[in-house]
């Protein structure tokens, strides 16, 4: 086999590898808006071959994108812009309307299996007319939302206690710290940065379960016990607070 037909041949597969299902067809037009959020599956970021599509109340997919591998912030994104209904075509339904919701469907290509109903996300309101391709309202990238994926393997082996979608934070309560963590990945111990007074620690996993906590620490951590995976950790003394992301390997 040639050197050109190697290179055709390998092509076309990962095409094949990263086309998206039927069931994530849609009608794109003048009318949209959109969203901007990291992904994962099973608390571990997605793959960049892997697709994500909005489905209105109707079963309708609005919108559909290959996610985005970020080789800066160690996470997966999606940037989607949410199909609206063409007023020029009033026989098809096309996509969403004002006051609708939509939810999120993700299609692995590994495995070729579409995953529904991200934990702990409602359904998305605030969609509106002429736009023009801008955010939904607390869907940009300095909202930071995450879109969690559980396959059906974790929900078989998960106890009810392992989902937590109550585990948010009252940041707006607290003055918030300028505290940074390193190294990140880490193996064995967590370094806190600008720590002057001693702290309190709880660590979550990355399905909000509170795992550990500690009070009247100092400046570092030990997670070498911790499993290998993605964790919260949220920082805190009388007045303020800091909460960040940070990887056990």
């Amino acid at each position: 086999m040639n050197r050109e037909l190697t290179i055709i041949l390998l092509l076309a597969s990962i095409s094949l590898l990263s086309a998206q299902p039927a069931e994530f067809d849609f009608r794109p037009n003048y009318q949209s808006m959109s969203v901007i959020a990291a992904v994962e599956i099973n608390g571990i970021p997605a793959s960049g071959l892997d697709w994500i599509a909005a489905f209105d109340e109707y079963g309708i997919c609005i919108g559909a994108a290959q996610l985005i591998p970020s080789p800066y912030y160690e996470k997966t994104y999606l940037n989607l812009q949410i199909y609206g209904d063409d007023g020029t075509t009033p026989n098809i339904d096309e996509g969403i309307n004002e006051g609708e919701t939509f939810t999120f469907k993700l299609w692995v290509a590994s495995s070729n299996e579409i995953l529904e109903n991200p934990l702990c996300i409602s359904p998305v309101t605030g969609w509106l007319r002429n736009q023009h391709g801008t955010t939904i309202t607390n869907w940009g990238f300095e909202d930071g939302v995450l879109l969690n994926f559980a396959t059906a393997q974790f929900f078989q082996t998960a106890e009810s206690e392992d989902i937590d979608c109550n585990v948010s934070v009252a940041i707006n309560d607290y003055d918030e710290m300028e505290l940074e963590i390193y190294p990140n990945p880490a193996t064995t111990t967590l370094y806190i940065t600008n720590a002057i007074n001693y702290l309190n620690y709880e660590i979550f996993n990355s399905t909000g379960k509170l795992i550990e906590e500690e009070k009247n620490i100092k400046n570092k951590i030990d997670i070498q016990h911790l499993s290998n995976g993605i964790y919260v950790l949220k920082l805190q003394n009388d007045e303020h607070i800091s909460i960040q992301q940070f990887i056990k390997n």
